[in-house]
């Protein structure tokens, strides 16, 4: 196993750390009293994709490769509800519509009265925002880094799977039987079976919709949610046709609305920067 090295800056303290005891000593920060909390990880290798034979393997995950990252760090969580309405009020921000949402009434359907603070299901300021755009996302790591002087942005796909992977090499960052997914992701479990979808998890992990940001047991670099909740805007674009247009982004995760077998670490979405969904949010990098 390669060996990292990591700096403390507020310390100028170097620490060697292999990423299965990273969690131990990898210490968060802000850079103000209401800035996300971020982690400071360390480059890397590391081996990025899916094999072949991986159940539930779609055929846009790349197969397995060697990829380097350069140190950065990276928001704990996603970006909360709480953290948004900072941006919104002082920018005057409107993120638009419709979004994409689920009502027991209607199902899946897209709702003009949807948005941000109110996504039709229950929310408070510690939730992941959700209902906002790949274009939403970078306006508010522009925003943030104009606040702190600091270079905020979404990470790219590489640096979401080196920090989602942790050091680790499966399909998830955890290990234990199918139940175990209901301590570390949020995900469509027994309460939503027959509602959301028509299978689902054999566990309840509490939480019907999103659920609030670090409720769920961290990754080894303790960062919550890599895995379920919402899925993440990152700052790749998605060319199947390798036209290199850009017309849509890539977003990295699962979210609560995964089915059975869906909750890997290398699936992967993709939509238009402009569109909005329930089960869409971001987390960001700090350079």
């Amino acid at each position: 196993m390669f060996r990292l090295c990591w700096l403390v800056v507020a310390s100028a303290l170097i620490v060697f750390v292999s990423p299965s005891s990273a969690q131990n000593v990898l210490l968060s920060f802000q850079d103000c009293d209401d800035c996300p909390e971020l982690v400071a990880l360390p480059g890397g290798t590391f081996i990025m994709g899916s094999p072949i034979e991986d159940i539930g393997r779609h055929e846009s995950e790349p197969l397995p490769h060697e990829v380097s990252v350069a140190a950065f760090a990276i928001t704990t969580t996603e970006i909360s509800v709480g953290a948004f309405a900072r941006f919104a009020q002082a920018t005057d921000y409107q993120t638009g519509g419709p979004c994409w949402t689920f009502t027991d009434d209607v199902g899946w359907s897209w709702r003009q009265d949807a948005h941000w603070q109110d996504p039709l299901f229950r929310q408070t300021a510690d939730h992941p925002v959700a209902c906002v755009s790949w274009n939403d996302a970078v306006a508010y790591a522009a925003w943030l880094s104009e606040e702190t002087g600091e270079n905020y942005r979404l990470p790219t796909e590489s640096e979401w799977e080196y920090a989602a992977r942790a050091g680790t090499t499966g399909p998830r960052y955890w290990q234990g039987p199918r139940e175990a997914v209901c301590a570390h992701a949020n995900i469509n479990d027994i309460s939503g079976k027959n509602r959301i979808w028509k299978v689902a998890e054999p566990c309840d992990d509490g939480w019907l919709y999103a659920a609030a940001v670090g409720f769920f047991a961290p990754n080894p670099f303790g960062l919550h949610d890599m895995q379920g909740n919402v899925w993440e805007w990152v700052q790749d674009c998605y060319d199947d046709d390798a036209s290199n247009t850009c017309t849509t982004h890539i977003l990295r995760g699962g979210a609560w609305t995964e089915t059975p077998g869906a909750i890997r670490i290398t699936i992967r979405e993709w939509r238009d920067p402009d569109e909005h969904y329930a089960w869409a949010g971001f987390r960001l990098v700090r350079e």
